[in-house]
């Protein structure tokens, strides 16, 4: 990769760690939070929990398309939190 470093997100699967946990909000406390698939729930708990993700106006809006703002400001968001890891 030749000394960049690429952002690693992990799960269960040995390729993904969530985030530590920064804030008391929850899933739960997001209006369209049901519309969450019910594969995504753990990693969005987390992304929530981690301050990764924020939602706006306490919607997530999971069926949306999301903008390159968006995606921006959660890299962001990851790269700032420090659960990066170089390759």
């Amino acid at each position: 990769m030749g000394g960049k470093g690429i952002l690693r997100y992990r799960t269960q699967s040995g390729y993904l760690e969530l985030p530590s946990a920064t804030t008391d909000k929850e899933l739960g406390t997001f209006n369209d939070a049901g519309q969450v698939a019910a594969w995504a729930n753990e990693a969005m708990s987390a992304l929530i929990k981690g301050g990764i993700v924020n939602g706006s106006d306490n919607m997530l809006s999971p069926a949306d398309t999301t903008t390159r703002a968006q995606m921006a400001q959660v890299l962001y968001n990851l790269l700032s939190s420090g659960n990066t890891e170089p390759i």
